[in-house]
């Protein structure tokens, strides 16, 4: 048996995003919690829906077929989070920084692969681990 249950979930228009949680409180009861992506979480998360399905010209595309959705890489950093917040910009913000450009434009070039979308956000999902390691003091 789950020691939480889920208590509402967020259907945005991209997909299904859970954000509440109850836990059982102290004295009997619940305790509920709004679940929310940390940077690290929202790349990783933009990482999955971009090996799924990655696109230009919109934030999603919906195809019919295998893949369903197609993301563009602001769109799949979107569809990972609850809505606009201080992770998604820093996201965006070290995407900008790994880049060189607007994440929308640099998506959206001609010349642009999904490979190359995806080597983008493993280096950002790269650099934003090193920085939470210094940030707790682990050396390695």
């Amino acid at each position: 048996m789950n020691a939480y249950r889920i208590v509402s979930e967020y259907r945005g228009p991209y997909t299904p995003r859970l954000h509440r949680v109850a836990l059982p409180g102290l004295r009997g009861g619940e305790v509920t919690y709004t679940l929310k992506l940390t940077t690290l979480g929202i790349l990783r998360a933009g990482r999955d829906y971009v090996v799924s399905g990655w696109g230009q010209g919109a934030l999603v595309q919906y195809r019919h077929g295998v893949r369903g959705r197609c993301y563009c890489l602001a769109g799949a950093l979107f569809a990972a989070t609850l809505g606009w917040d201080s992770e998604l910009s820093r996201a965006h913000a070290l995407l900008r920084k790994v880049v060189g450009a607007a994440i929308h434009r640099w998506n959206d070039a001609p010349e642009r692969t999904q490979d190359e979308v995806i080597r983008a956000l493993n280096t950002a999902i790269a650099i934003e681990c090193h920085r939470q390691c210094q940030d707790c003091g682990v050396r390695g």
